[in-house]
């Protein structure tokens, strides 16, 4: 199975609008989170970026009502999209060049239907959950599709809390994941710069400071992994 991060594979995408979906059968595994961080990576490249919103939950939407506030036109949000077809065929022939879908977590069909859309699979996972078994799944569906997949482990303890039982958790999981799938495989830390974005609407990549070096970091390692 090919290993690829979201940058170099869409890179290599033939046609016009290349589409990345965010995708977990299980709710609350950061999701969201990626989406938009993510999207705002891609648009800081110069590109023309469509968020479209397939979750009901409307996560991705409060995050693109905090985010007009700050008078940021960009990444373009679909929201209420009940076909992911119809709004990938909607945003290619409106120009965009990168989609990310924010994947509801549901049945096994639509989660299906998205991986079939998609052109690579982000999948999210928590360290603290005990049941990788969605992840998995979603994992199994795409290497069976021939979507190539970067693994994300969300909500690690930082490295300074390196003898962290959780921290340890996390490492272990990354390394079966990378053996199972071949695939890439980044850790998400427990960091209070993802916190502040998601209630601000922006993206880390937006945050100035020293403090958000590690948190752009970690957003780099997964676009480019």
């Amino acid at each position: 199975m090919r290993s690829a991060g979201v940058l170099r594979f869409v890179g290599h995408c033939m046609g016009h609008l290349k589409t990345v979906a965010v995708l977990n059968a299980k709710g609350g595994v950061g999701k969201t989170l990626l989406t938009t961080q993510l999207a705002v990576r891609a648009v800081n490249d110069h590109n023309l970026v469509a968020v479209i919103d397939l979750d009901p939950s409307g996560g991705t939407k409060k995050w693109i009502g905090a985010r007009s506030k700050h008078d940021i036109d960009a990444p373009t949000f679909f929201s209420g999209v009940s076909d992911p077809e119809e709004a990938i065929q909607a945003a290619d022939l409106a120009g965009y060049e990168i989609a990310f879908l924010d994947g509801a977590p549901g049945t096994l069909t639509a989660t299906e239907t998205v991986i079939g859309q998609a052109d690579v699979v982000v999948i999210p996972e928590k360290s603290s959950n005990d049941d990788m078994g969605n992840a998995v799944l979603v994992a199994t569906l795409a290497v069976a599709a021939g979507k190539p997949i970067v693994v994300a482990i969300n909500d690690v303890p930082k490295r300074s809390d390196q003898g962290d039982y959780q921290r340890s958790k996390a490492e272990g999981l990354a390394k079966a994941i990378r053996a199972r799938f071949k695939c890439s495989v980044v850790m998400i830390c427990n960091r209070d710069q993802y916190l502040m974005t998601r209630d601000e609407g922006i993206g880390v990549y937006e945050l100035t400071g020293s403090g958000s070096r590690h948190a752009k970091s970690e957003i780099d390692e997964l676009y480019n992994a």
